[in-house]
Order: C-alpha cells, then structure tokens, then sequence
C-alpha cells in the first residue's frame, strides 16, 4: 500500500519499507536526471523555490530561463495544469495580434492599416496592465 507522507516509519511493516524505499528511489533517479541535463543551478532553484513538490520544480524550470515547450512538456507529464502569468484579457490580446500579424504575412502585402492595428492592439494591451 503506498504511504501518505509516513517520515514515522517504525520498520516493522515490509510492504511499507518497499513503497518508501520505492519513493526515495525514484526521486533519487529523477533530480539526478535532472542534475545530469540542466546543472546543479536548477538543483539550487527548487531547493530555494518556496512552491512544493511539482509546482516547485516547474517554477524553477522556468526560473533558470527553460523556455515554454520544456515547462508545458513537464506540466504535461505531470498533470499540473500550466500557468502561464498572464491574464485572460492579456491571452485574448495575443492571440488577437497573432491573428492579425498570420493575416498580414499570409498575402505577401503589408500595409499601413495592418501596422495601426498592431499599435491599438498594443495601446489596449498597455492600457489593461496600467488600469486593471
């Protein structure tokens, strides 16, 4: 039977040694793995990160400058759900401009009415971080 969080284990029980040890193990595995592809910095980062368990480890991935795919790769294999620090207005505005600059490229023609929605798009978004 798997252990919830027993630290008061007496010895007396085998199967909850084999769970316990089983558990050390595969964390042993894991931060070495991750020693091995990122560095002791990371190392450093969740042991410093106040955030617990998972949480803690995807915020020092992101700490130490991972970018997007490697964090949302571990979120996955996790099954956290990934935040990404910005707001739903923020989101919506994004994609808003990412439409329009796909739309911009898409007909090999830029022109002058494409750069002044770009720059409302971008005034709103200023706007919506200044005055929430």
């Amino acid at each position: 039977p798997p252990l919830d969080n027993d630290w008061n284990y007496d010895g007396n029980d085998p199967s909850k040694a084999f769970w316990l040890y089983r558990k050390y193990g595969a964390s042993f595995m894991f931060m070495r793995y991750l020693k091995e592809k990122y560095g002791e910095n990371l190392l450093l980062a969740i042991a410093l990160d106040p955030l617990p368990g998972t949480q803690g480890i995807l915020s020092a991935l992101a700490s130490i400058g991972l970018t997007l795919p490697t964090v949302a790769l571990v979120s996955v294999f996790t099954g956290l759900p990934l935040a990404l620090g910005i707001s739903v207005e923020s989101t919506v505005l994004f994609l808003l401009s990412l439409l329009v600059i796909i739309l911009t490229f898409s007909t090999g023609k830029t022109s002058i009415l494409q750069g002044i929605i770009l720059l409302v798009i971008f005034a709103v978004y200023l706007f919506t971080i200044l005055i929430p």
